[in-house]
C-alpha cells in the first residue's frame, strides 16, 4: 500500500489503541498493511505473481490460499476515472482476479483461474465488489447494461457516462443474489425503506436476466451513493447477523481514518479543494449522520 492507505491504517490502529485496545490487538493479529514496493506493472500475470509473493511475506509463509476477495472502490479496467480520464498508468491490474463481466469487450482476458493460481487465490474464491460510480471492480454486469451505460454520475455533464468508464470486471456469481443499494438525503429515514425495495427489485431482475441466458444466477455487487457507506453496510450487516465483542458500532473510527488520509495528502476525488470531504460531501452532517443511522439499524436503536 502507498503512503495514503498506510496513513489510514495507522490512524485506525491509533484510534483503537486509545479507545479499545483489545480491538487494536486483534487488528494487528489478523490484518497486514505492507509498505509500497515497486509498481506491479501492467501485465496481469506479473501482477498476480507479485500479489502471491506479497501475501507470503505478509503472513510469513501464508496460512493457505486466499478464498475470498473483497474490493472497495478499486478501479477496474478500462481504468478510467469519473471524468473519463485514462489512469491505467497508475493502476495495477489486480482486478484481473475478479470474473470478467458478461458484456466486457472480447479482448478482456478470461483466464481468471490461472491468474488466481499465480496469486495464491483459490479458483472458486468468493468475490465481492463495492462501488458507487460503476467503474469499480465488481460492478461490470450492472454498469454495462444498455439502460445503465448511458447514465452519468449525478446526471452531470461534468462526468462521463458509464459507456466510457464502466467496469469490465464483475463479482462472483453464486446461487443467491446480493444487491444492496444505499441512498441518503435530508428527507431522512424513509429513504432506507426505498433502498430496500429497490434492492429486492434489482435482485429479482438480476435473477430473471441471468437465468434466461443460462448463466449462473446472480452477481455480487454492493452499491452505494458512496462506496464507504456500502462497505460500512457490509460490516453492519455482519454485526447484525454474527455479533462479536470486537465490533465497533460507532462512527468515530471513520472520522479518524479520514483525518489521517487527508493529512497524508488524500483529497476528495470529486472536489479536491474541500477538506474532510468524500465524494463532494463534508463529514458533518452527511457522513456522520449516515454512519450513525446505519449502525443504529444494525444494533436495533434506529
Amino acid at each position: 500500500n502507498g503512503p495514503v492507505l498506510a496513513a489510514g491504517y495507522d490512524a485506525m490502529l491509533r484510534y483503537y489503541d486509545a479507545k479499545r485496545p483489545e480491538v487494536a490487538k486483534r487488528l494487528r493479529e489478523f490484518s497486514r498493511c505492507l509498505p509500497a514496493g515497486p509498481p506491479l506493472g501492467p501485465d496481469p500475470r506479473v501482477c498476480a505473481e507479485d500479489v502471491g509473493r506479497a501475501l507470503a511475506a505478509a503472513w510469513a509463509g501464508a496460512p493457505g490460499a486466499v478464498d475470498a476477495l473483497v474490493a472497495i472502490e478499486r478501479l477496474s479496467a478500462p481504468y478510467r476515472n469519473i471524468r473519463g480520464l485514462d489512469i491505467s498508468e497508475h493502476t495495477e491490474p489486480i482486478d484481473a482476479l475478479w470474473p470478467r463481466a458478461e458484456r466486457a469487450p472480447e479482448g478482456v482476458g478470461k483466464n481468471v483461474a490461472a491468474l488466481r493460481e499465480r496469486a495464491g487465490v483459490t479458483a472458486d474464491a468468493v468475490s465481492v465488489g463495492v462501488g458507487d460510480g460503476g467503474n469499480e471492480v465488481g460492478l461490470g454486469d450492472a454498469a454495462l447494461l444498455p439502460a445503465v451505460a448511458a447514465l452519468k454520475p449525478s446526471g452531470s455533464d461534468e462526468f462521463c457516462s458509464l459507456s466510457t468508464n464502466g467496469a469490465y470486471r464483475t463479482a462472483e456469481r453464486t446461487s443467491r443474489p446480493l444487491l444492496l443499494i444505499l441512498q441518503w438525503t435530508s428527507r431522512g429515514r424513509h429513504q432506507h425503506a426505498n433502498a430496500a425495495r429497490t434492492s429486492q427489485t434489482g435482485a429479482r431482475t438480476a435473477e430473471r436476466r441471468v437465468g434466461a441466458r443460462r448463466y449462473r444466477t446472480a452477481d455480487h455487487p454492493l452499491l452505494g451513493t458512496v462506496s464507504n457507506w456500502a462497505g460500512t453496510a457490509l460490516e453492519a450487516a455482519a454485526h447484525a447477523l454474527y455479533p462479536t465483542p470486537f465490533d465497533d458500532p460507532a462512527p468515530g473510527v471513520e472520522l479518524a481514518v479520514l483525518e489521517g488520509i487527508c493529512a497524508a495528502g488524500s483529497v476528495d476525488g470529486k472536489y479536491p479543494e474541500r477538506p474532510l470531504s468524500v465524494d463532494g460531501m463534508a463529514w458533518a452532517p452527511f457522513h456522520e449522520a449516515f454512519y450513525a443511522e446505519i449502525w443504529g439499524l444494525a444494533v436495533g436503536d434506529a
